[in-house]
């Protein structure tokens, strides 16, 4: 019987055999160089470096987690920030770039994905960034569901009444002329809940020449309240000798006068009931051609009682006056 060949033991294989494996390139054990023991290992610094280092923070992958994570943090944290403003809206911002960044992830993984078909990519797309959108949305509809509706408690409008003559006791005041056009203000509680500390300030448009003399309740609501425009006297002062025989400076930037040409008036009304109607007169007069004027804006604010709890509603509207 043929003997069988041996194996050498430092690595297997008759001389033909080594040669041929050398020519292919592979290498047995016995020609593998050995490492010192403990020469090359990775020092502990050198892990934390590779983990940390700015070449790997930056990669897509590493900084697209790290945002997204950040989005996330964000949104879920404005949630329970009630002091902070809009913080229902940036929650919402927040979740929806998180969405969108997820997305982008799934459909760069999917691109950059080498030897898979076409097929497969739709199929590993399509259902995971599904997914993440349904959840985006429903995220994004939850909080908009939350958020506090509003509906305008008071009505407001403005019309022109009856003309009066000079002399006229109108709303507790002196009408100045006839040429002055009586507008209405009215001003109604259209909600199922008091309406408090009503503090509003008519103003003529800007650079309108529209021009306002007084004004006065003409309903009967309680404490109400019509303050008067003040002016100041041109700037200047003047020193005067006391009986004491001191010097006393008067700036007369410091005595502001009542001016009942203005371009603003300002009412405030404590307490306006349910269906209440707050009636006001007002003496305006565009004095380019002796015209009411067309429009008057109204800024200010008001408090609704609901619940127990007080909203403060700002107002901020520009009305056509009506004829």
């Amino acid at each position: 019987m043929a003997e069988k060949p041996t194996q050498a033991k430092n690595g297997g294989g008759n001389a033909h055999d080594r040669a041929k494996a050398r020519a292919e390139g592979k290498r047995f054990k016995s020609e593998v160089p050995m490492r010192p023991q403990g020469e090359g290992a990775e020092k502990p610094e050198e892990i934390w470096r590779s983990l940390f280092a700015w070449d790997t923070i930056f990669r897509w992958d590493v900084l697209n987690a790290l945002v997204l994570s950040f989005f996330v943090a964000v949104g879920l944290a404005m949630l329970s920030c009630d002091w902070f403003p809009h913080n229902l809206l940036i929650s919402q911002i927040c979740f929806s770039l998180a969405g969108t960044l997820a997305v982008l992830a799934i459909v760069h993984h999917a691109t950059t994905a080498r030897g898979v078909k076409i097929g497969s990519k739709l199929l590993f797309c399509i259902p995971l960034s599904s997914v993440v959108i349904l959840i985006a949305s429903y995220a994004i509809w939850a909080i908009q569901s939350h958020k506090p509706t509003f509906h305008p408690s008071i009505a407001m409008r403005i019309y022109v009444a009856l003309g009066h003559k000079k002399g006229d006791n109108v709303a507790g005041f002196v009408w100045p002329d006839g040429r002055f056009y009586d507008l209405r203000v009215v001003v109604g509680n259209i909600s199922h809940y008091p309406v408090q500390n009503i503090d509003l300030t008519i103003k003529t448009i800007e650079k309108s020449d529209d021009t306002f003399w007084g004004m006065g309740q003409i309903s009967d609501i309680p404490g109400v309240q019509v303050n008067t425009p003040t002016s100041r006297l041109p700037s200047g002062s003047l020193t005067l000798r006391g009986a004491d025989g001191n010097d006393y400076i008067l700036d007369t930037r410091d005595y502001p006068f009542a001016n009942p040409f203005a371009d603003h008036w300002n009412f405030f009304c404590p307490r306006l009931p349910i269906e209440g109607e707050l009636r006001l007169s007002l003496a305006a007069i565009h004095p380019g051609d002796n015209a009411a004027p067309k429009k008057l804006r109204i800024v200010g604010s008001y408090e609704v009682i609901s619940s127990g709890s007080v909203m403060v509603i700002p107002v901020d509207q520009t009305m056509s006056v009506e004829r």
